[in-house]
């Protein structure tokens, strides 16, 4: 049996050095935000305000997160890809930088926009049932929309 590689445009490319530099030098998220987006354009998929309500534990370790590294939580940004492999130094250093700053970056595959809202961050049902079985309280059923806009 071998084991297959997968490879993902979000490695680190040859140029990375250079760019971590670049990044050293950015004095606002926002100019980290052009970065991002020159080196990898298409990564951020979406930004919400906030977890569904109906998943108090997503806000709340989100908050504590913020209060330990001394920032405001700003949004959740949901992306692509995360990746802790070596060969995605360039990505997790933005992703650190993201989450000194306030984000709680989320992968696309794990969340959704409210289906009516598209304000809030909601569970897809894969993350909802992973949440389930690891025992952690959450609604009986996983619904596309955010408690607020359910009632």
């Amino acid at each position: 049996m071998t084991t297959q590689i997968l490879e993902s445009k979000y490695c680190d490319p040859d140029n990375t050095k250079e760019i971590l530099e670049e990044l050293s030098k950015c004095a606002t998220i926002g100019d980290v935000n052009l970065l991002i987006k020159r080196v990898f354009p298409d990564w951020q998929v979406a930004v919400f305000s906030k977890f569904c309500t109906g998943y108090p534990h997503l806000n709340s370790n989100w908050n504590i997160l913020c209060s330990r590294i001394g920032v405001e939580p700003t949004q959740v940004l949901v992306v692509r890809e995360l990746s802790f492999e070596d060969n995605h130094t360039l990505l997790r250093t933005f992703v650190e930088c993201l989450t000194r700053s306030g984000f709680a970056v989320r992968r696309m595959s794990d969340y959704i926009p409210c289906s009516k809202c598209s304000s809030i961050a909601v569970p897809t049902p894969q993350i909802h049932e992973l949440m389930k079985e690891k025992g952690v309280q959450v609604p009986d059923i996983n619904i596309p929309t955010c408690y607020a806009c359910r009632s």
